[in-house]
């Protein structure tokens, strides 16, 4: 399709987190965890000198998705890298 590239959603993509992005992660580890016999110790994603933290684009969406929406606080800034070596296999 002319004009368009193709992007995997198990591919990889880095972003910045917010504040609120932060808890919302956190949070989503302790409704999972909390009672658990296989609790785990909350880790927090691993962000870069930059503040950039790299997910599947999937699971971005996963833990995200139902927190954006048109006026809202988002939960990471709106610029997305995408690792330019994913467009050329999609």
């Amino acid at each position: 399709m002319e004009g368009y590239v193709k992007f995997n959603i198990n591919d990889s993509v880095r972003v910045k987190l917010t504040d609120l992005g932060r808890k919302i992660h956190r949070d989503e580890h302790e409704r999972i965890f909390t009672g658990s016999p296989y609790a785990a110790k909350y880790t927090p994603p691993t962000e870069d000198s930059g503040g950039y933290s790299t997910w599947q684009f999937w699971v971005l969406m996963d833990y995200f998705g139902e927190h954006i929406g048109m006026g809202c606080e988002l939960p990471f800034e709106t610029t997305v890298l995408i690792e330019q070596k994913a467009l050329s296999h999609a």
